[in-house]
């Protein structure tokens, strides 16, 4: 069974094996930069790699909560429910990635109509959705980091 290294750590150590010994053998200012930004795109993947299944899974349940009741609210759109049926249907239990990403994306279009069926009212339900943005905001922040165009200008 492989349980270590994971992903991550995978890529840590070869940021690690770049940061140590390449980058020290390297005088071209471009070729640093660019060694700069390969460092950027490994951290984020690091993340990602540690962290994408849960956050999507996560963020499937809490979307399915949330429109549930807006699908459920007096003149919600018909949209909203086709939407959070189709994502229902699409729960199979499977952890692979394009499994996963396959119901994210079912998820984020069942979010995207009780975003549209909220957004010109007010009150708690409006604000589970648009927390369920916040959330979402936050995940691609802890993926991204603070973007940063190194080694440019």
């Amino acid at each position: 069974m492989i349980t270590r290294p994971t992903s991550a750590q995978l890529i840590d150590e070869v940021r690690r094996e770049l940061s140590s010994n390449v980058a020290p053998q390297v005088a071209d200012p471009q070729v640093q930069g660019s060694l700069q930004m390969v460092d950027h795109i490994l951290a984020t993947l690091a993340v990602r790699a540690e962290h994408e299944i849960a956050w999507m899974l996560d963020e499937i349940d809490g979307i399915s909560r949330v429109v549930s009741r807006v699908a459920a609210e007096p003149g919600s759109p018909p949209s909203v429910g086709a939407a959070l049926d189709e994502l229902r249907a699409s729960a199979d239990g499977s952890l692979l990635l394009t499994d996963v990403t396959s119901r994210y994306a079912l998820a984020s279009e069942a979010l995207s109509r009780a975003i549209d069926a909220t957004v010109a009212t007010h009150g708690p339900l409006h604000d589970e959705v648009s927390a369920l943005l916040d959330r979402r905001l936050e995940h691609e922040t802890d993926v991204i980091g603070e973007f940063q165009l190194v080694g440019r200008g």
